[in-house]
């Protein structure tokens, strides 16, 4: 089963990725900042994260950062997410510290679908 985790400070947030990883046919696992993500993957590498931009202490980029130097030759999808406008190029910038894919929320569960499906993560 394909291992999603969801990295957020913010319940409501991590209860709906959650529901979309489950809706998906993904186990989902989480973290509710980047130290528990951090010790997650270094436990269970997941094929999938879903991930806050905007956390307390550190911030999703900092953990893309940390995180793509721990995975050691496999390749974790980083779908990175945020509330609110980080800045003009907040997609470029996403992509170009390791995301995979980078959304505005609400996530949407047909969005997830479709990048996941793109991406051969689901069928």
């Amino acid at each position: 089963m394909t291992l999603c985790l969801i990295v957020d400070d913010t319940n409501f947030n991590r209860d709906v990725s959650k529901g979309i990883a489950e809706a998906l046919g993904m186990e989902a696992m989480e973290a509710e900042n980047v130290a528990q993500a951090l010790v997650f993957c270094g436990d269970k590498m997941p094929d999938v994260i879903m991930l806050d931009w905007m956390m307390p202490e550190v911030d999703g980029i900092g953990f893309l950062k940390e995180f793509r130097l721990m995975e050691q030759g496999s390749k974790t999808y980083v779908i990175l997410y945020s509330a609110g406008v980080i800045g003009d190029n907040a997609k470029e910038t996403a992509l170009m510290a390791g995301a995979d894919a980078y959304f505005m929320l609400p996530i949407e569960l047909a969005k997830i679908r479709e990048t996941l499906t793109k991406a051969g993560i689901i069928s």
